[in-house]
């Protein structure tokens, strides 16, 4: 039966036509993904960007946060060295507690603000 549509002269225009419905299709299949593709790309553009603002932000609140830290450990080492002096001074010199009570009451507002 194949062979007596291949011998009719409207059964090659189909086969033609076919072809050219299936290229047709295929081009504008492939058309429509390079486009989705083109778009996909445009949008990924700003994202590098946008992570490193994120990272960056990240990491000044966090930088934030240690020098906050940093600032506290240094005024509990400035209230401990005054301790030592004093304590120091008093050893030595047998006298000072008036400065000793002075600096009991400054630690224990420290500690208490500190809390």
């Amino acid at each position: 039966m194949f062979f007596n549509l291949a011998k009719n002269k409207n059964f090659k225009k189909e086969v033609v036509f076919l072809t050219i419905t299936w290229e047709l299709v295929l081009g504008v299949a492939g058309g429509i993904i390079t486009i989705a593709e083109a778009f996909k790309i445009i949008k990924n553009l700003g994202s590098p960007a946008k992570n490193l603002k994120q990272k960056v932000e990240k990491h000044d609140a966090l930088l934030d946060n240690d020098n906050k830290r940093l600032l506290s450990i240094e005024q509990t080492n400035r209230m401990m060295c005054k301790s030592m002096i004093a304590l120091l001074d008093h050893e030595v010199t047998g006298n000072g507690i008036e400065k000793l009570k002075k600096l009991k009451t400054e630690m224990q507002d420290f500690l208490i603000d500190k809390s």
